[in-house]
């Protein structure tokens, strides 16, 4: 999880302060991005505290699942989305992580 987590800050560093990295985050999915992301910290710290995983993570998931389709919705106006869709696929693979290691202690 750590590295999923690395990669999504140094792929939102790149598209913040990087003009030229060609990693951009098309201004539709800011809030489904952010949304995403809340979401997964929630699941993270309800799996850390003995919340409820399972339903933390459907949430998360369903926050994820609501990003994927604002990036199609970008993607299909010609709008950059590889750093959405970086970010999309870590938050997923965090959350199939915390899915496997929650199961796995319960």
């Amino acid at each position: 999880m750590t590295f999923q987590i690395q990669d999504i800050t140094e792929v939102l560093a790149s598209a913040i302060w990087e003009d030229s990295s060609g990693t951009s985050v098309p201004h539709e999915v800011t809030d489904l991005i952010a949304e995403a992301l809340n979401a997964t910290a929630a699941m993270i710290r309800g799996w850390t505290d003995d919340g409820d995983v399972p339903d933390l993570a459907d949430q998360a998931q369903a926050a994820v699942d609501t990003l994927n389709s604002g990036i199609l919705s970008a993607a299909s106006a010609e709008a950059s989305v590889s750093a959405a869709s970086s970010v999309a696929m870590s938050l997923r693979r965090v959350i199939s992580t915390v899915r496997a290691r929650a199961a796995s202690s319960a």
